[in-house]
């Protein structure tokens, strides 16, 4: 009994000595993980969305088609309107890089958005862009590829800017365009105040139709992270093989968030 004791009591001296020494080189074990340097792929960020939905016309339409509709335009017909991937990695300080490349399939939102020169059946890519902060003043923002429109309240977005009314509007189905291939400049004027300047192919052109390029611009003001004001301005060609022919678009757009469950929005275009 005695010699079991001994055992017993060095069994648990050793025990203490490993817990001792465990904590001891704790901080420092945590300190060489936390100290490891940050592989390329840790800051790529994946999302999935999925839209599904059926339609009914109460009109019955022999064309069994909706009219003056973007995305829900079969009647009578369960759809899978968009799958869509998000590969992303942010930029939000001077001197970083970054991208967006969104992939989308489905048989409704690809068929209605995607762009002339892209046509890759019931595939699109919304966006695909690259992203450089350069360092100047506050940081100038460079976006470079296809993105999509900065015009109208509603957007053809997914999973971090849902489309609430779902292409009920005649200014999203007829008055703006749906997404641009280009190079646009952002800059933080104030706090709460922020211009982007743009030169893009044109209205949904993934390769121009003429010889010139569309202009724009945006001026977005917030108050108070709830009430927005957002005026964008395009100009250019947009006819095929027509450089003189220009269209305009002055398209401003409000918004106030009145609670977590009720937001108020405004949308007005002048085009011609």
């Amino acid at each position: 009994m005695e010699v079991l004791l001994l055992m017993q009591g060095s069994m648990a001296k050793l025990g203490l000595f490993v817990l001792a020494a465990g904590l001891l080189f704790a901080p420092l074990l945590y300190s060489q993980e936390a100290q490891k340097p940050a592989r390329w792929y840790d800051d790529i960020a994946t999302d999935v969305f999925i839209s599904s939905a059926y339609s009914y016309n109460f009109n019955n339409p022999d064309s069994m088609k909706n009219n003056f509709h973007a995305f829900d335009f079969d009647n009578g017909s369960m759809k899978i309107d968009v799958m869509e991937l998000v590969m992303r990695k942010g930029a939000a300080k001077p001197g970083e890089t970054g991208f967006r490349f969104d992939l989308t399939a489905g048989s409704s939102i690809p068929r209605g958005t995607r762009s002339s020169g892209l046509d890759i059946g019931d595939l699109d890519f919304h966006q695909m862009y690259f992203s450089y902060i350069a360092p100047l003043g506050k940081g100038v923002r460079f976006d470079a590829g296809k993105f999509i429109t900065s015009a109208g309240y509603e957007t053809i977005e997914g999973y971090d800017a849902f489309n609430d009314n779902y292409t009920r509007s005649f200014l999203f189905v007829y008055a703006i365009p749906f997404t641009h291939t280009g190079v646009k400049m952002s800059y933080p004027l104030l706090d709460n105040v922020s211009a982007t300047l743009m030169v893009a192919n044109g209205w949904d052109n993934a390769t121009d139709n003429n010889k010139s390029k569309t202009l724009g611009g945006q001026v977005a003001v917030s108050a108070l992270r709830r009430t927005n004001l957002i005026v964008n301005y395009m100009f250019g060609p947009e006819k095929p093989n027509n450089n003189s022919d220009n269209r305009s678009l002055l398209d401003i757009v409000a918004s106030d968030t009145i609670s977590d469950m009720l937001t108020l929005g405004a949308n007005a275009d002048l085009g011609s």
